[in-house]
């Protein structure tokens, strides 16, 4: 049995001292990594700004302002791509037969295809 498996978060860029207007500043994310996980978790999130002179974390939730980009010294636009890309994956069932009971176990493997 093959089973479709998405990898459904992905980032273009960065675009290299550019940002975009109305970006909301976000507190507590001091890494460009954290400031994408945060942005992924946000179903409305599309983009991100990092500011990296004072380590700040702009989300952008509206894909029309995000063009056109504005240059801006030392801040990394990178966007969100939401957009699935699927590869198949093999499932395996494998059955175990308690024997000293009634019960029965079915365990699910995922393996590469």
């Amino acid at each position: 049995m093959n089973m479709w498996l998405a990898d459904c978060i992905r980032w273009t860029g960065p675009y290299v001292d550019e940002n975009s207007i109305n970006g909301v500043r976000q507190t507590g994310y001091q890494t460009v990594r954290l400031c994408q996980n945060y942005c992924a978790s946000l179903p409305t999130c599309v983009a991100i700004d990092f500011n990296y002179n004072d380590m700040s974390c702009w989300i952008h939730t509206n894909i029309s302002n995000l063009d056109p980009r504005y240059r801006l010294v030392n801040v990394h636009q990178y966007r969100l791509n939401r957009e699935c890309r699927s590869t198949t994956t093999s499932l395996s069932v494998v059955y175990i037969q308690i024997f000293r009971g009634v019960a029965s176990q079915e365990f699910f493997f995922f393996g590469g295809a």
